[in-house]
């Protein structure tokens, strides 16, 4: 569990927990607080599905030649492109993650963490 504003965030933890788990993982959901390079190259290379939205003025990666690199994010940039945000969310299923936010806040709330 991590704290608010400590510089230590749910996205600069993800190595370690994702170490801990020891099933499976098919689909990653995360705020635009996870649209880091790094989380991308993981979830590519454990061939993990990210929902996480690309920040609202984010640019498609690329590599040194200028071509589009091969990550989910930027596939997510073109079809945000073509059908707007919101129904980016919608066709992803990205407002699901908002339930386990509610239930995480819920949980530090009561336990005092935040």
């Amino acid at each position: 569990m991590t704290e608010n504003g400590k510089g230590d965030g749910d996205a600069q933890q993800i190595n370690e927990i994702q170490e801990d788990i020891k099933c499976p993982i098919g689909k990653f959901s995360g705020d635009g607080a996870y649209d880091t390079f790094d989380i991308w190259e993981l979830l590519k290379e454990e061939k993990i599905e990210g929902i996480i939205p690309p920040q609202k003025n984010a640019i498609y990666r690329v590599d040194k030649n200028g071509d589009l690199l091969d990550i989910q994010r930027n596939t997510i940039l073109q079809e945000i492109e073509i059908d707007g945000r919101e129904e980016w969310k919608k066709k992803s299923g990205y407002h699901r993650r908002s339930l386990s936010e509610t239930a995480m806040f819920r949980f530090k709330t009561i336990f005092g963490v935040l």
